[in-house]
């Protein structure tokens, strides 16, 4: 093997290498994405989740008309803008 061979062979494989780091770079950057998208999509579902658990939380208390008149009752600061009526309404009691 003479050395124009052996150069030509180092170009080829010099060309492999910078191909392969494309490859590479296209292949992480499609990671990147999609970690990002797997990360805003897990937020999404806590809070999806927490505001399911709030509201299976309230959900009994705001039906019950005892609990209505309690809140009523304590909410009848007109600055607050409850009152009595407007309180039994939002229950549907």
């Amino acid at each position: 093997m003479n050395w124009d061979a052996v150069g030509a062979l180092a170009e080829l494989a010099a060309a492999g290498v910078v191909l392969t780091l494309v490859y590479l770079s296209v292949q992480i950057r499609q990671n990147t994405r999609s970690m990002d998208e797997s990360r805003r999509l897990a937020i999404a579902q806590t809070f999806q989740e927490r505001s399911r658990m709030t509201m299976d939380l309230n959900a009994p208390l705001m039906s019950s008309e005892a609990v209505a008149r309690v809140l009523a009752k304590v909410s009848d600061d007109p600055r607050l803008g409850w009152n009595p009526d407007k309180l039994l309404t939002l229950t549907g009691d």
